[in-house]
């Protein structure tokens, strides 16, 4: 039985292109024929046409500057999926960056994505969830309503330690390359305001927060990447019981998690993607995870954008 509660589908599009260059493989004139804007895509978009919902998408505002791209996120944007800032480099260790280096990612990313879908973004995510005060005070001064940065689970120390033993862009990654240590142990899981002064409080006003879920105990996150880490079972009780808990649900997916390695991969036998998790996973069993979350999600809650959401939860405040 459905209950009173929303949920929204994101898609963080790192696409393939951006995967292999944090992997340090050479991409080279991939980026126009990335497929995962195009046959990827697809994908996604028949999942939002079988459960009837629209995608909130953050979009890594370099990849607009490729013209069939452009006319690509112009086109979901015209569908009514809603369109968000992913930054302009996607530069993992965001947070840690100077103000101004901050301020032109974000103000870059929102000033082509405007230009793609005449609308200005009012979301945004942070590369690998690296929030910091510099980038809330960024966003509040752009008058974005919400974001969607925070990260509260410990996991992310062993997700950033496992990034720099694995990656070949190590200066992006690493327990120090974030500025928001605290925020794993004591961050509040339940969508609140907060302001530059401090990310560990809740605020009566200021930049809508939605943190990525996580169980209520443990502190567990609850993202599509998950299903690979502890299999079907234990990840759709995850699922669940962040639904049954949390104030507000988003659900984080990735072009990876539905890229296809026979069809998609064939123009490119020279990658050596090994390292590149879950790329080589089977579309079929992608597929069915997909389906297995969505169903879950269907059955427990309404569907919405975080646009949407925002706009109810500023209501509610």
């Amino acid at each position: 039985m459905k209950r009173n509660r929303f949920a929204n589908i994101v898609i963080h599009f790192d696409s393939l292109c951006e995967s292999l260059e944090l992997a340090g493989l050479r991409a080279g004139s991939l980026k126009s024929a990335d497929p995962s804007y195009f046959k990827v895509a697809d994908r996604f978009f028949s999942f939002a046409e079988k459960y009837n919902f629209k995608f909130t998408i953050f979009i890594i505002g370099k990849d607009l500057e490729h013209s069939e791209i452009f006319q690509q996120v112009k086109n979901w944007h015209d569908r009514g999926h809603e369109i968000a800032n992913h930054s302009y480099n996607h530069i993992h260790n965001l947070g840690k960056l100077s103000y101004e280096v901050i301020k032109k990612e974000v103000m870059d990313a929102h000033d082509i994505i405007f230009r793609c879908t005449g609308k200005e973004p009012e979301g945004f995510a942070a590369p690998a969830w690296n929030i910091s005060r510099d980038l809330v005070d960024v966003l509040l001064k752009a008058n974005y309503v919400y974001d969607a940065s925070m990260f509260p689970t410990y996991f992310m120390q062993l997700f950033s330690l496992k990034s720099l033993l694995t990656s070949a862009k190590k200066k992006r990654f690493g327990p120090f390359s974030r500025s928001d240590k605290l925020l794993g142990l004591f961050g509040n899981q339940n969508s609140h305001y907060i302001l530059p002064e401090s990310l560990l409080k809740k605020q009566k006003h200021g930049l809508l927060e939605f943190p990525v879920p996580t169980t209520k105990f443990l502190r567990i996150p609850c993202y599509h990447s998950m299903y690979f880490i502890f299999g079907r079972r234990i990840f759709n009780r995850l699922i669940k019981s962040c639904l049954e808990s949390m104030n507000s649900f988003y659900y984080v997916m990735h072009p990876l998690d539905l890229l296809d390695p026979q069809q998609d991969l064939e123009n490119m036998p020279d990658l050596k993607i090994n390292n590149i998790e879950r790329a080589l996973v089977p579309l079929s069993i992608k597929i069915s995870l997909i389906d297995e979350a969505l169903e879950i999600i269907a059955e427990n809650s309404n569907f919405t954008t975080l646009g949407a959401m925002a706009q109810n939860d500023l209501k509610m405040f």
